[in-house]
């Protein structure tokens, strides 16, 4: 009881002082004389011209709101109509678009935002999303992707799996119906993309998102697994976002040489292919150089980063299928993770401008933004990194015409031109994740 603190008594002299000063202040009051407003004295008038004065001044402001919307409308769907090719129809593809992009600012218009992402998230389905680079005018092969990659997301456990899917695998490519002759995976999207020269395409295979489906077809055969999205950009818009944020910073694991890095410019420096440190086995018509990179933490522009990513000939381990898909992943991360640090919205007609005719995928802006609030809250470090080059899945091979190639170990599944083996190892991995 002894921490309990004990109230004072009030002090009634203290009460009975005030009640004096209450008094002496009535009187006081009554002393003074108060002035009663006339009942019939009129009101004061407000200036008409000064509500006139804040009407006027509320017109360029209006003005400037609804050019800046119809501005940003523009824009919006401009970049809607050179980047999305989803095959949502074209006015709900725009009311998620917009409520998707505005939503934020005008809370009400969130509701416009109703896509298949966002319906497969809150049912925590797998989503699994194709990553394709290509090289884009002025490469050899425009459309060959030199990068191809599935991210596999597992909403309802809130994990990733990169799945890199080798350039060489020599598939089947479907170019009259599901008939077809051989080729290298990298060419489906080319294929799908060139009605030119393969008229007899499916129709799903055809047209602005025939290059896309092809490829998604394609690796759902080798990996046996569905591919719900795909999204492809060319060389010049990657440099472009890099550059546009500012660059990344990417910590080098192993320091690595590549002496047989393509060019894709044919005027390239003829000095580089007599370098006394080149050999000449690895030259091929005077279109290569020379690449190195540090271990370390290292700054990289657009053009750097791209060579990071690309790499594929290094010597030691580097050289190897699952290094490459490794930096690759690591390029991801760091570009998302400088897209968040910068905050990408003050640069979102800058990006819009990097990526406009370079970029095709058949996700709506809105799904775009509905996977990357997803993404954003995905631990990537503890992601599970499969690569079938390292597991003994796959041997290399010559086809017919001299070419290197990637075919199943498994001598049934290379005779028949099946890939269960690949599959079954696909889903017993994606399963153990879950």
């Amino acid at each position: 009881m002894d921490d309990i603190h004990k109230v004072p008594k009030p002090h009634y002299n203290h009460f009975h002082g005030l009640q004096h000063t209450f008094e002496d202040t009535q009187q006081l009051l009554r002393a003074t004389p108060r002035v009663i407003p006339s009942a019939t004295m009129p009101a004061p008038v407000k200036s008409k011209s000064r509500k006139f004065r804040r009407a006027y001044a509320l017109v360029p402001f209006t003005i400037a709101v609804l050019c800046v919307g119809a501005y940003f409308g523009a824009r919006l769907v401009s970049f809607a109509g050179s980047v999305s090719t989803s095959d949502v129809g074209f006015y709900k593809s725009l009311g998620n678009n917009i409520g998707a992009t505005l939503g934020g600012v005008i809370p009400g218009l969130k509701n416009l935002d109703d896509t298949q992402v966002a319906a497969d998230i809150k049912n925590h389905k797998t989503i699994n999303v194709l990553m394709l680079g290509y090289g884009g005018e002025g490469h050899d092969g425009t459309y060959l992707t030199d990068t191809m990659m599935l991210i596999s997301l597992d909403t309802q456990n809130n994990k990733a799996t990169f799945i890199p899917v080798p350039r060489d695998l020599w598939v089947k490519i479907p170019t009259k119906g599901f008939d077809g002759g051989y080729a290298k995976i990298n060419s489906a999207f080319s294929t799908g993309m060139d009605s030119k020269n393969y008229p007899n395409k499916l129709p799903e295979f055809s047209g602005v998102n025939g290059g896309g489906n092809l490829s998604k077809y394609e690796v759902s055969q080798v990996l046996g697994a569905p591919v719900d999205y795909y999204v492809s950009m060319d060389f010049y818009a990657f440099k472009k976002v890099v550059d546009t944020l500012g660059g990344v910073e990417i910590n080098v694991d192993t320091a690595f040489t590549d002496y047989s890095y393509p060019t894709g410019d044919n005027n390239v420096n003829s000095g580089l292919c007599v370098a006394d440190d080149i050999p000449d086995s690895m030259i091929t018509q005077c279109r290569y150089k020379k690449l190195h990179f540090d271990a370390g933490l290292q700054y990289m522009d657009g053009s750097r980063a791209l060579e990071y990513a690309r790499s594929r000939h290094a010597l030691g381990t580097e050289g190897s299928d699952f290094a490459r898909s490794k930096r690759q992943q690591k390029l991801i991360a760091a570009i998302e993770q400088k897209a968040l640090s910068v905050g990408a919205l003050t640069k979102v007609f800058s990006l819009m401008d990097s990526v406009q005719g370079h970029f095709k995928t058949d996700l709506s802006i809105a799904e775009i933004k509905d996977l990357s609030d997803y993404i954003s809250g995905v631990d990537f470090q503890t992601a599970q990194r499969l690569s079938l080059t390292d597991e003994k899945l796959l041997i290399s091979s010559t086809s017919a015409d001299g070419q290197w190639i990637l075919i199943p170990a498994d001598p049934a599944d290379a005779q028949t031109g099946q890939w269960n083996s690949i599959n079954n190892f696909i889903q017993q991995k994606l399963r153990n994740s879950e």
